[in-house]
């Protein structure tokens, strides 16, 4: 399996060899863009092919602290500036067959967080995918389905909003349960993600109320 770094843009290579599976060429989180960055990334760079983002979960500020003086004041510009439940939904909305939330972190890192049952579950292709709503620069809805589930990943720019998302893309007269993985400052983990679980099906349309450079991860699993 072949992951070209750094410069390298898409070039149609994989289809002759389809174990080039995907490329960076992307201004991943190694150069810590902001969210309006991340939510503008699927209208451009995504439109020529897959890339690796190289999404980074835990190790969210380098060892090294590179200050920058901007209209905010000094901050730290090595740091990761979306939230937890942002980067999860990366893994939804960004087309990658080849990815790894854990590019730059330490197995020790790891807590055994609950929301890394979405890791564990999201696929890396895809038998469906569904643009749901997004505007360049603001917001982003992809629902993309594998087998019988679904997922959904929405990502906001660093503007809070709400947003209204449909699951008309259902089939009819099947019922669901969708787990819902969003920032949570009341959760008892370090990420501060928290978990719930609602039964939906094609009528279903819920509120997603983002805060400023989040977003929201679901996955969407047929009622037994």
């Amino acid at each position: 399996m072949v992951d070209a770094p750094d410069e390298y843009r898409p070039t149609g290579f994989s289809r002759t060899y389809p174990n080039f599976l995907t490329q960076e060429g992307i201004y991943g989180n190694e150069e810590f863009p902001d969210a309006t960055t991340n939510v503008t990334l699927p209208f451009t760079r995504f439109t020529q092919g897959p890339a690796d983002y190289t999404i980074c979960y835990y190790r969210q500020k380098w060892d090294k602290n590179t200050q920058a003086n901007t209209e905010h004041g000094l901050v730290n510009v090595r740091l990761i500036k979306g939230t937890s439940a942002h980067q999860l939904s990366m893994a939804v909305v960004y087309y990658s067959p080849l990815q790894h939330v854990y590019w730059y972190d330490k197995p020790s890192e790891s807590k055994d967080e609950p929301e890394l049952e979405f890791f564990d579950r999201v696929p890396t292709v895809w038998d469906d995918t569904k643009v749901i709503h997004g505007e360049i620069g603001k917001y982003i809805t992809v629902a993309r389905r594998s087998g019988n589930d679904w997922f959904i990943g929405t990502m906001t720019n660093n503007d809070g909003r709400k947003l209204n998302i449909s699951f008309d893309f259902l089939p009819e007269g099947k019922n669901y349960i969708a787990h819902i993985y969003y920032d949570d400052p009341e959760a008892m983990t370090r990420t501060k993600v928290g978990i719930k679980k609602i039964p939906v099906n094609k009528q279903s349309v819920i509120v997603t109320d983002l805060l400023p450079s989040s977003g929201q991860a679901i996955w969407i699993t047929e009622r037994k």
